[in-house]
């Protein structure tokens, strides 16, 4: 396998530049996803690195080679895509064999290979079927099996999983996570999905409109965001970002409510972040009071949103029966442990 090198990476469309400057390495063996919202140039990056796309400027490095000029078969990638991309008038077995046919591959290995990863996928007993008689999850393991029979240096996931519904999705994933395990290949996978991106990568790189916001271990972004932005975009429901006023040894939450600090903060208002299932119910005064005005019931756990001073709200997990209702006045108490705090340009402080 190989490592994947961007240096400077840009690409416009016309006068728009859509991918501003990125610097990235992917080390030999790990799986990295990008993710982000929709337009922040997730796909346009992977179909540089892949070659559908062509840099406006910048290098791209693949297995210590500089690939920028190289066409897309020559780079030593395989891409999966969301549509499959599948041939409808070819079975199973020919669909994955396209690829080593046109590359001259001998008959007898061609065979020997389509067969042993059939056989890693699952879809030994489908190799005579054509697609329109393979469900979403059959079809995407045709798909990723293609992938997998060329041998490539890099394999490029683009939304892989986007089409199946929750069940398959969730299989697929495991079945991706088992694959990497098992080949130890270099990957990138684009997704919108937070729960992809947390389960599978080594390393995820959080893209905002074409700019690299913060890369690191899933539970690394989780957790010690860099910014409001990573902040607020990871996690389901979103970290609650709440307006405080930073006093002499601690800071004053909206409701009256305050959180002491000893270390030294900027005077004046701050952003303080606190994850849902950081927050907990009690029976003193808390940190935090204020009305239930929803509850989403989740099964296992509940969503609970309240309203708090100054027309703030805020989320919290919670799991004893009977739950809140509506209406309800609540006091919730804070870990401080794991409160964030963000200044007014929107750092981590």
């Amino acid at each position: 396998m190989a490592e994947v090198r961007l240096v400077g990476l840009r690409k416009s469309f016309g006068r728009t530049e859509v991918i501003h400057g990125i610097d990235l390495r992917v080390e030999d063996g790990e799986f990295v996803v990008f993710v982000g919202p929709s337009g922040c140039g997730k796909s346009t990056l992977l179909r540089l690195i892949s070659g559908l796309e062509e840099a406006t400027s910048g290098e791209i490095w693949i297995g210590g080679r500089e690939v920028s000029q190289v066409p897309p078969a020559k780079r030593g990638v395989s891409m999966v895509f969301q549509s499959y991309a599948l041939y409808p008038h070819m079975n199973v077995y020919r669909n994955i064999a396209f690829g080593l046919s046109l590359a001259g591959a001998s008959r007898a290995d061609l065979d020997a290979r389509v067969r042993a990863v059939a056989e890693k996928l699952q879809i030994a007993e489908l190799l005579e079927r054509r697609p329109r008689e393979l469900s979403g999850g059959q079809r995407q393991r045709v798909a990723i099996a293609r992938a997998i029979v060329r041998e490539p240096q890099v394999f490029l996931f683009d939304e892989p999983l986007s089409n199946l519904d929750a069940g398959l999705r969730a299989d697929t994933r495991v079945e991706i996570a088992r694959m990497h395990d098992e080949l130890r290949a270099t990957m990138i996978y684009v997704t919108h999905d937070q729960v992809e991106a947390m389960t599978l990568a080594d390393r995820m790189v959080l893209l905002n409109d074409g700019r690299v916001e913060q890369v690191g271990p899933p539970a690394e972004l989780y957790r010690q965001p860099r910014n409001l932005f990573v902040a607020g975009f990871l996690g389901s429901p979103r970290m609650n970002l709440l307006e405080v006023q930073s006093g002499e040894g601690g800071l004053l939450l909206p409701g009256g409510g305050s959180i002491a600090h000893s270390g030294e903060l900027p005077r004046g208002q701050l952003t303080l972040g606190l994850r849902s299932e950081d927050l907990h119910p009690t029976s003193g005064e808390g940190v935090l009071r204020g009305e239930v005005t929803l509850v989403e019931e989740l099964g296992e756990t509940r969503l609970v949103h309240l309203r708090i001073g100054d027309g703030q709200s805020v989320i919290f997990r919670h799991r004893e029966l009977p739950g809140p209702r509506p209406g309800d006045r609540i006091a919730l108490d804070a870990d401080p442990e794991r409160a964030l705090l963000f200044d007014g340009n929107g750092e981590r402080l």
